[in-house]
């Protein structure tokens, strides 16, 4: 199975921590994780103050990044929608972003970015055009493409200023003098507008090259680069004139270097992903080359930081572009892909389809009242993945833990114990699993082709075969019930069945979900609990439910999220009677007696949810891990698992000081100590916990 690896650290107590919270090495300091975006980066954007990147992207947040340094400042969760654009206050340190589903969501918001705080949000009719602040940072303006296209809103407070009032037709580009006393506008008719702030009124109109698009504007307001039908040109603000022109067809965005001197393009191809790159010389364009063409993971994004072009990936890596068109690696993809985990007793499993680490720590199933009186060592054992591909796992027996394949792969399941120090095959399917549970000393399978059968453990053959186009999910209840979810496809239309697995006999139970696709027993208070879809006013919502009486045909209404959330799961203790979903991109919400709460939240977005004793510890969009008391909600400590087998468990910051972290021998280089925007060299050993001797 591989050679192990084994650490041994020593987890702080709270007297500990609250000791470091009271003395505190310095005032405003956090501590920061390198870590990447998850998915597409779709915009970047340079502050020259600071020398600083900021990118936005897919996964709903906004990252600082110190350039010289290759060190990331600080992380903002935006939204779990993506973003899409986002603007710098020229003098403040706040950044403006607009997130959307391009369906019916387009809010822009401001925030602090030094401290991650929000100023104020707002929502538009439509996805706007552009978004940008004024030269002093007074105003954040959008246009939205309609007739009354601009909105100007006061970047103080978010209330909408009236300066922009008598400005009728679609707004495509805006930019101020450096007084903020004019206002330059563009419209796609053609037309260049100069408006006076204070009296409202048109100083000058100049004609220029309608429908421009990918406008990209130089530092000293003289010109700007835009796209016109398969061409760049190079129009100058004060004659509205196209002094040069070049061909560049499939050119999608555009940036200007700070000096005025280069502008560079995505340019899309023949199914490729390329940027070209322009020398401006005398207001004229000459071709300097074109880089790599790349058809998977392409480039999404580019700014000119300075002089140097980065360019952000649909991977979420960004890379630095040099003269010769190749490319220097800014940062790249490091968080390992976690596609499962597991507590089980006094250990956390943590699996990626290439790996298998165990955490061994007395942490994970003593309750938090005996941690604070004791610290406990952890060790961790690395080993391969026998699988090679995503991979669940389940408890068969105290004994026996199962691992079973998931994805587009035909499924297959294997046997092991919990320190994994044999393997042994068990199970193979011909198509896909959707989903692996066990009960006694049966395992239920179901397949993505509705396949669903019941295998006897000890024999190894099958007892049970079903077949349910739909079906998501089989639990067994006992040896004469199991409960089935699924879609309404198929014999019964309703997304609940009940089936007798000795004779086959189905009985369809009513519920209004168009579908369900998670769901939990608690066995002790014969309650079942689901996540499914349904339509309340011919909106779609995600609900979670509870069902109980002896055909479960009583239910009723624990939460609901407003649009579909598929990756919401749901988690029950059993021995209090808590429930714990996941529902709403947010944070975690427990259900008890009625109770709802819901639980503080963090950076990340947790998904997946896992009890273990008096905590829950939930697997996070991002394939991070956060570990928080049951009880309160409180989040104990993060946990950071990268590709090179390196890791950091930073605990909570409470009030101005982190409580500190622990890392692997080289994840000391993904720490950051940061104030006020700046990366203190040398800082973070004042707040590394040391391992145990």
């Amino acid at each position: 199975m591989g050679k192990d690896t084994l650490k041994k650290i020593v987890l702080l107590s709270p007297a500990f921590i609250l000791l470091v919270l009271l003395t505190g090495f310095a005032s405003g300091i956090h501590l920061q994780v390198d870590t990447d975006h998850n998915g597409r980066i779709n915009v970047l954007k340079y502050s020259k103050s600071g020398n600083l990147l900021f990118s936005a992207g897919k996964d709903g947040t906004v990252r600082v990044w110190d350039i010289k340094v290759k060190k990331l400042i600080n992380l903002i969760r935006i939204s779990y929608l993506p973003l899409k654009m986002i603007a710098l206050n020229p003098v403040k340190k706040q950044v403006a972003v607009l997130e959307t589903d391009d369906i019916s969501i387009f809010r822009i918001s401001l925030w602090n970015w030094e401290s991650g705080k929000i100023i104020f949000s707002y929502k538009l009719q439509s996805r706007p055009l552009f978004l940008t602040f004024s030269s002093q940072g007074n105003f954040l303006v959008a246009g939205e493409p309609n007739w009354q296209s601009l909105v100007v809103l006061n970047a103080e407070n978010g209330k909408e200023d009236e300066i922009a009032r008598d400005i009728h037709g679609i707004v495509s580009f805006v930019t101020f003098s450096k007084n903020e006393k004019t206002m330059l506008i563009y419209q796609p008719s053609g037309k260049l507008l100069y408006w006076d702030i204070r009296t409202g009124e048109t100083i000058k109109e100049i004609s220029t090259f309608p429908n421009l698009s990918h406008i990209a504007l130089s530092e000293d307001k003289r010109f700007f680069v835009a796209v016109y039908q398969e061409s760049l040109v190079y129009i100058d603000l004060l004659s509205g004139i196209a002094v040069s022109r070049i061909e560049s067809k499939g050119v999608v965005k555009t940036s200007i270097s700070s000096g005025g001197s280069e502008v560079a393009g995505i340019v899309q191809q023949d199914g490729k992903t390329l940027v070209k790159r322009y020398l401006i010389l005398n207001k004229s364009f000459y071709e300097l080359g074109v880089s790599v063409q790349e058809s998977e993971n392409g480039i999404s994004s580019l700014t000119y930081g300075g002089n140097d072009l980065f360019l952000g990936y649909k991977n979420g890596s960004i890379m630095l572009m040099l003269p010769d068109g190749s490319y220097n690696k800014f940062t790249g993809n490091r968080l390992a892909e976690i596609s499962n985990l597991y507590v089980f007793k006094n250990r956390l499993y943590v699996i990626t389809p290439e790996k298998i680490y165990i955490f061994n720590s007395d942490f994970f199933n003593k309750p938090l009242s005996n941690f604070e009186k004791n610290s406990f060592a952890m060790s961790l054992k690395i080993l391969p993945n026998p699988l090679e591909s995503p991979t669940g796992i389940i408890l068969f027996s105290p004994d026996n833990l199962l691992l079973w394949r998931k994805g587009a792969a035909p499924g297959k399941v294997l046997s092991t114990d919990p320190e994994m120090t044999y393997i042994d095959d068990f199970l193979n399917f011909g198509s896909s699993l959707l989903s692996l549970e066990t009960y006694k000393n049966l395992v239920i399978s179901v397949q993505d082709t509705g396949q669903c059968l019941v295998n006897n453990m000890d024999t190894g053959k099958t007892e049970f075969t079903y077949f349910a186009p739909g079906m998501r999910k089989l639990i067994m209840l006992d040896t004469t019930k199991m409960i089935g979810i699924k879609s309404r496809i198929g014999t019964y239309e309703t997304p609940l069945v009940l089936i007798n697995p000795e004779t086959g006999e189905t009985v369809p139970i009513p519920d209004t979900s168009h579908y369900i696709y998670e769901a939990a027993y608690d066995s002790i208070s014969g309650k079942l609990f689901t996540i499914g879809v349904e339509k309340i006013d011919g909106k779609s919502y995600t609900i979670v439910k509870a069902h109980d009486g002896k055909l479960f045909d009583r239910s009723h209404i624990m939460d609901k999220f407003k649009g579909e959330d598929l990756a919401a799961s749901i988690a029950v203790n059993n021995k209090n009677d808590t429930v714990y979903s996941s529902l709403g991109y947010r944070s975690i919400t427990s259900y008890r007696y009625g109770l709802k709460q819901v639980f503080e939240t963090d950076t990340e977005i947790p998904r997946n949810l896992f009890i273990s004793g008096d905590k829950v510890i939930s697997l996070n969009r991002n394939s991070t891990i956060t570990v928080r008391y049951a009880k309160t909600g409180a989040v104990l400590f993060t946990f950071y698992l990268f590709k090179d087998d390196n890791w950091v468990l930073l605990l909570k910051q409470r009030g101005m000081y982190p409580a500190g972290y622990y890392a692997s021998a080289d994840g000391d280089r993904l720490i950051n100590a940061v104030s006020q925007g700046r990366i203190l060299n040398n800082y973070t050993k004042y707040y590394k916990l040391k391992f145990k001797d």
